[in-house]
């Protein structure tokens, strides 16, 4: 027989397959897709360093690290052996910015890009490598690509491209990818190739990046573009407005004087906000520098800075470019545009409160539940009977045992049947296909109290079925019963129920049937029931799928548990074994052909007495109410 722990595992296994069910909707559910990159880098480190200069131009740097493990493992498994021979003409990867809020008169002029390996203490090994800065052609935008690393900008798109090998090894031979290393380092020697970092160093100026307005000038910048497809980590920018002379840059509204140390109230001259997938924090200073910090911005998902200042501060500003727009003030409407966006992404994120603390709460109630399961699993799996005394109770007892004390018909037959088994009465079958039962001692039917060396159940059943029905005649057919529950329903009735009482309080000395766990069963499906209906009207009410199918799948399983309380009892050997109750029936489960067709019989006709008895005492009842 398998063993009860096996039994908990399976009811353990089955819930969390349920678990990562809903865990599986839930991945594989539509939402935003992020793009993967054909690169096969694993994580990016940005600073970004710029300036706007008083001619409204911004000068960039970037420096990004990244992870280059899979390119350096190929370049070293060429060393050791793997010899390939190389592409004729390997696709270089484009990597690409673009800058969709640069007002449509402005251009970028590339000043340079390099490349270099990175030690781990972040230190170049060897020599830096520079890009070529030549023209954007049409055709490497398709399957096309320049022979060498390659910093260009496509002035029809506004994209900037920085074409490299290094983050794509999967075009380069294990032959190449060492070659290049070699270079770079200065050396073949694959044991000095401990890092698995390269840092990509860009410098660029956005001419005319600014809008201008009679008031102030706009700045906006998609610092990490959209068209990113790998994910930045600690990203850092800092840009550097150009404060006017004579001024000081106000982010408050309020000035401290050093010198007198006093604090001036003023007019506020200098905004910035962040928008987009960036985490971070804007922080203003007042000497015009503007830092921004955070810890990851996924790809495909832009992160920009807004930042909004004095036009009298651009004091090298060629006034009649296209992009002077100095006779509309704007700060007003800037002010109205960012409230929008702060309430915009406010809604955004109180849409999003309520599923995900349903979510939560759902979860909750889900390991309460499974609380539950297992304190009601100990209750009635602890401290095992013997063999031998498994043995000795009463199949009643076993039977009772196994359904959770409740009564059944067939209860009265497992009586009868052991008192068969024991020899204290015989059943046989009639030509006309009713059964007698005769008791072996007639002295029994008119007080079997008075036996000796029997079970106080075996007395209650023939004083029962002898004494009463039959009137204590030791001859009993089974029509007698039936006839019995019709002619005298309620001492039928007030008999069998008195009967079932006995062995319900036999039953609890062994173990005690509280109705908490029948209530609590109802209030797991309840529970199950509402956490359905709620998660579908969340779905329905915020158009979403995540949140029904958790819920609905967790309120599955939880009236997976609620149907687990009404088990059946199960019992164990003195060495933790499990055992059915039904390989203690000391025999009963192998009746012969006559016993077996009493045993159906006897269980219809009980059945079939007691309705007929509940049917005329409640007609009986409904007659004595008109009356």
């Amino acid at each position: 027989m398998k063993s009860t722990k096996t039994n908990i595992s399976k009811k353990i296994v089955s819930i969390f397959i349920c678990i990562a069910l809903a865990l599986s909707f839930c991945f594989a559910s539509p939402r935003k897709a992020f793009a993967t990159s054909t690169a096969e880098t694993l994580s990016w480190k940005s600073e970004i360093n710029a300036s706007i200069g008083t001619d409204g131009a911004i000068s960039v740097s970037e420096q990004k690290i990244i992870d280059i493990t899979p390119f350096i493992n190929k370049a070293k498994s060429y060393k050791v052996g793997t010899n390939e021979a190389p592409n004729t003409a390997p696709l270089l990867h484009p990597l690409v910015w673009g800058y969709r809020f640069l007002p449509e008169e402005s251009d970028i002029t590339l000043s340079d890009a390099r490349i270099a390996i990175l030690s781990d203490t972040d230190t170049v090994i060897g020599a830096w490598r520079g890009f070529e800065n030549a023209t954007f052609l049409s055709k490497w935008k398709g399957e096309d690509s320049p022979t060498a690393p390659t910093f260009t900008y496509s002035e029809a798109d506004k994209k900037m491209y920085l074409y490299t090998e290094l983050v794509n090894s999967s075009q380069l031979s294990s032959q190449q990818c060492f070659e290049i290393m070699q270079a770079m380092t200065g050396t073949a020697d694959i044991n000095l190739w401990a890092s698995t970092k390269a840092i990509i160093n860009l410098n660029y100026t956005i001419e005319r990046a600014a809008t201008i307005y009679k008031d102030v000038a706009d700045f906006q910048w998609e610092y990490c573009p959209e068209t990113w497809m790998m994910d930045s980590y600690d990203v850092s920018l800092n840009v550097t407005v150009p404060v006017g002379k004579g001024s000081i840059a106000n982010p408050l509204g309020k000035v401290s004087s050093i010198e007198t140390n006093s604090e001036s109230t003023t007019e506020r001259n200098i905004y910035a906000w962040g928008h987009g997938s960036s985490s971070g924090v804007v922080d203003l200073n007042p000497n015009g520098l503007v830092s921004l910090k955070s810890e990851v911005v996924p790809g495909n998902s832009a992160a920009e800075i807004r930042i909004v200042f004095p036009t009298a501060w651009l004091t090298n500003l060629d006034v009649g470019s296209d992009i002077s727009q100095q006779n509309q003030a704007k700060l007003t409407t800037i002010l109205k545009e960012e409230s929008v966006w702060r309430d915009y992404r406010t809604d955004a994120v109180n849409k999003l409160i309520l599923p995900i603390a349903f979510t939560a709460f759902c979860i909750l109630v889900l390991v309460a539940c499974l609380i539950i399961l297992v304190i009601y699993r100990r209750r009635f799996l602890t401290g095992a009977l013997s063999q031998q005394k498994l043995k000795e109770m009463h199949p009643c007892l076993l039977v009772r045992l196994k359904n959770w004390n409740h009564e059944f018909a067939h209860d009265l037959v497992v009586s009868l049947l052991s008192l068969n088994e024991k020899k204290r009465i015989r059943i046989k079958r009639m030509a006309s296909g009713d059964f007698e039962i005769r008791l072996k001692n007639p002295a029994w039917a008119k007080d079997a109290y008075t036996a000796k060396n029997i079970n106080i159940i075996d007395k209650r059943t023939i004083n029962f079925l002898f004494g009463e029905i039959a009137c204590g005649n030791p001859l009993l057919r089974l029509s007698d019963i039936q006839n019995y529950a019709r002619a005298r329903s309620y001492d039928f009735m007030s008999s069998y129920l008195a009967w079932h009482s006995l062995l319900t309080d036999e039953v609890n000395e062994f173990a005690n049937f509280k109705s908490i766990y029948d209530k609590t069963r109802h209030i797991l499906f309840g529970i199950s029931i509402a956490l359905g209906l709620i998660s579908i009207a969340l779905g329905i009410v915020f158009l979403e799928i995540i949140t029904p199918i958790i819920g609905i799948i967790i309120a599955i399983v939880i009236g997976y548990i609620g149907n687990s309380l009404r088990n059946k009892v199960y019992f164990k050997d003195s060495k933790g074994k499990k055992i059915d109750a039904q390989d203690l029936n000391i025999g009963l489960a192998e009746y012969t052909e006559t016993i077996d067709k009493f045993r159906i019989a006897a269980i219809k006709t009980i059945r079939q007495s007691v309705l007929d008895a509940q049917d005329i005492i409640s007609k009986w009842n409904l007659i004595n109410i008109s009356e």
